[in-house]
């Protein structure tokens, strides 16, 4: 995600995660949003997210709501 936010030509990153995958991709976001907001910056902006698809998530409710 770093990587690809600091390429100029990338507008907006779009993320689709499957099943076990949407505990992996929460957990990574979660880390970057903490990092970004702890620097004083927008992690929106500086990952330039545009859409989080989760598909068939394989997750709890109340576990992917605290995230």
């Amino acid at each position: 995600m770093r990587a690809l936010a600091r390429i100029p030509e990338v507008e907006g990153i779009h993320i689709l995660a499957h099943s076990r995958g949407t505990d992996i991709t929460l957990s990574a976001l979660r880390e970057l949003f903490i990092e970004s907001e702890a620097a004083g910056l927008d992690p929106r902006r500086q990952f330039r997210i545009r859409n989080l698809i989760l598909a068939a998530p394989d997750i709890d409710m109340e576990v992917m709501s605290q995230r």
